[in-house]
């Protein structure tokens, strides 16, 4: 109250037609006085000096998705099929597929990207329509349930059509994640776990947040990150 001095406080409804008013005028009105406090202050722009914050995000700590999990699962989604390779191939021959499946070898360390050859979503879908095909050929009788035993071409073409699924399900969560950060959170993908400095549990848990980057001395920017 202090600020209206004897004026009467403004109503609702005043303070609502002012701000409609305002909408989409924000940003020039912004642009205008920024532009007004860099000439009034000679603000110097060659240097900025940061302050940075992090706040934490309205997400659920429990819902968290590592790049280290996801890559961990692509390796042995690999190997598994390597495994398999001789066997898929066999199949393959005997249907006179011309193009066999090729051994792909995998790094021995892990990778935080995939900057390697490995069996991709598309090459997983490939072979996943040609076993497919071959279930047609071969008019296969799936079988389940305990007691019933699966050939050859049902297991393979089960495996193939898994690791497909279970590719395009990591291509996915490593989009989400990107190329800077290590793991997102599945209720807000914006959010980023890590430390905060006021940790209430004292247990050095990592929560959902977004690390803000102020641009001081006037504050003229600012910007989020994941990150």
């Amino acid at each position: 109250m202090y600020l209206l001095g004897d004026y009467k406080a403004p109503s609702h409804t005043s303070i609502n037609n002012f701000v409609k008013k305002l909408a989409g005028k924000t940003s020039i009105l912004f642009g205008r006085l920024n532009k007004h406090i860099i000439k009034q202050f000679n603000v110097n722009l060659t240097t900025i000096y940061i302050d940075g914050t992090k706040f934490e995000a309205d997400a659920n700590r429990y819902s968290f998705v590592w790049r280290g999990r996801i890559m961990s699962s692509i390796f042995k989604l690999g190997k598994k099929i390597n495994e398999n390779i001789n066997s898929l191939n066999e199949i393959y021959d005997a249907y006179d597929i011309k193009n066999p499946v090729r051994y792909i070898e995998y790094p021995e360390n892990y990778q935080k990207n995939l900057n390697f050859d490995y069996y991709t979503q598309h090459r997983l879908m490939k072979m996943s329509r040609v076993l497919k095909r071959i279930v047609k050929m071969s008019k296969t009788i799936f079988v389940h349930g305990k007691g019933k035993r699966k050939n050859k071409i049902q297991k393979m073409f089960e495996l193939m059509d898994e690791a497909y699924v279970k590719m395009r399900e990591n291509n996915r969560h490593l989009k989400i994640i990107g190329t800077n950060r290590n793991s997102y959170a599945k209720t807000d993908y914006d959010a980023t776990f890590m430390h905060l400095k006021d940790d209430h549990l004292q247990n050095s848990q990592l929560k959902p947040a977004y690390n803000m980057q102020i641009a001081d001395e006037f504050i003229v920017t600012t910007d989020g990150f994941p990150r």
